[in-house]
């Protein structure tokens, strides 16, 4: 999470987010990137689809309070909320925060599209959005369940039904077969570039930054038979290479 934080800075490059700001991460998980963030900046919002005050029996915001401590990531108790929220539908009001945030959430919500006029909404005049992603779905470890179903890209040549047997076999539990199922939204990465060129019409809206990148979980995964047989199917080379997207936008005042 700290090295996700990093690289945001490194695209944030000349641009300064002032330390009154108010920040929203969207598909925040477990509130490891909000933690760095509330660090920095006046108030911090971690937004997903979680109820956090139920999880670990009641514990979840202890138990945080004391990951981050442990971690030398200090913030103040009021700097950070967390609320459960579908990112589809952000419950603030227009042009309410002046950072909006989201780390490897965008392959996981079901409409990315509008997840993003979301984001957009929520954001100040002259506010930044910064979202990054991986792996998407056509990845070699897209499935996010590689360590169930070693060989890569299988998900994209096996049927759901067989997939989630080999899970089983590997010894995934009920959680993750829904995950399987669930969790993923399955975009191809033409998918993906067509919401981000649909973006680049809006009259108020300003792409800093625009990369992609490229490579294999594991270098052998090259020479696997699935990568030749995936091509066979329709799957085009850059789409099984490229791993995930990375975007700075800004609100235009």
């Amino acid at each position: 999470h700290r090295e996700h934080i990093e690289s945001m800075d490194s695209v944030l490059g000349h641009l300064s987010i002032p330390s009154d700001a108010r920040v929203l991460d969207v598909g925040g998980g477990r509130g490891m990137h909000a933690c760095f963030l509330a660090s920095r900046y006046r108030e911090c919002w971690c937004s997903d689809v979680i109820n956090y005050q139920s999880l670990y029996g009641g514990e979840y915001y202890r138990l945080f309070k004391e990951k981050c401590e442990r971690n030398s990531v200090f913030y103040e108790n009021d700097s950070l909320q967390f609320i459960e929220c579908d990112a589809m539908d952000i419950l603030f009001k227009d042009d309410y925060f002046d950072f909006v945030t989201s780390f490897n959430a965008f392959e996981h919500i079901p409409d990315p599209k509008k997840a993003l006029a979301e984001m957009v909404r929520v954001t100040k005049k002259g506010g930044v959005i910064y979202l990054t992603f991986d792996p998407i779905w056509t990845a070699d470890t897209g499935s996010h369940f590689i360590h169930r179903v070693e060989d890569p890209w299988a998900h994209l040549l096996l049927s759901d039904d067989e997939f989630v047997e080999k899970m089983s076999s590997a010894g995934a539990d009920a959680g993750e077969l829904s995950d399987y199922i669930h969790g993923m939204n399955r975009l191809r990465l033409a998918a993906y570039r067509s919401i981000f060129a649909e973006i680049r019409e809006y009259s108020d809206i300003e792409i800093l930054h625009d990369t992609t990148w490229s490579g294999f979980a594991d270098k052998s995964y090259k020479k696997h038979p699935n990568y030749k047989l995936c091509q066979s199917k329709g799957y085009s080379r850059e789409e099984l290479e490229i791993r995930g997207l990375r975007f700075l936008i800004r609100k235009s005042g």
